[in-house]
């Protein structure tokens, strides 16, 4: 076999074994029917040294995609637990802190998409969305459905509102 396809498949299988950690214990808590179940303090150590915002390993890695999903949405969920922050923002919050734009802008669209339609305040939603975004493309998008959103909220013309959730 080709040494560089051996090489990335070892990468591969490598984020795989790290998201089956990040994993390992909501599908212990579900499959064991321990809902108290936590592993151990220094059981996801390993995730400690991951670079979180490897642009090349997140467009070409499906493993490393769905870690570096899993790792920022539980940085999203600390956030909540620990500052009581609306889980919708603390998302927001999380995802535009990272530093490079390419993965902070595909966390939030993925998001965003969602989360406008679900949460309470939409107005503070879509301000912290305008304040984190990088992406003209995901923004029109964004500001499309939130317009909508809008006038659904006042009675408005809700016509375009199905398209769009």
């Amino acid at each position: 076999m080709p040494k560089e396809f051996v090489e990335d498949e070892r990468e591969e299988l490598h984020y795989y074994n790290l998201l089956t950690l990040i994993n390992y214990e909501n599908l212990h808590r579900n499959y064991a029917k321990q809902p108290d179940f936590k592993v151990s303090s220094d059981f996801l150590k390993t995730l400690e040294a991951v670079d979180y915002v490897n642009e090349d390993a997140y467009k070409l890695r499906g493993s490393y995609t769905k870690l570096v999903e899993k790792h920022f949405r539980r940085k999203a969920d600390e956030l909540v637990e620990k500052e009581g922050v609306d889980k919708y923002l603390a998302k927001l919050k999380v995802f535009g802190a990272i530093s490079n734009d390419f993965i902070k802008n595909s966390l939030i669209i993925s998001s965003a998409k969602n989360d406008i339609s679900n949460t309470d305040n939409i107005e503070a939603y879509y301000s912290t969305y305008r304040l984190v975004s990088t992406s003209t493309k995901n923004d029109e998008s964004i500001t499309e459905k939130y317009e909508a959103l809008k006038k659904l909220s006042r009675g408005g013309n809700v016509s375009n509102i199905y398209r769009l959730c």
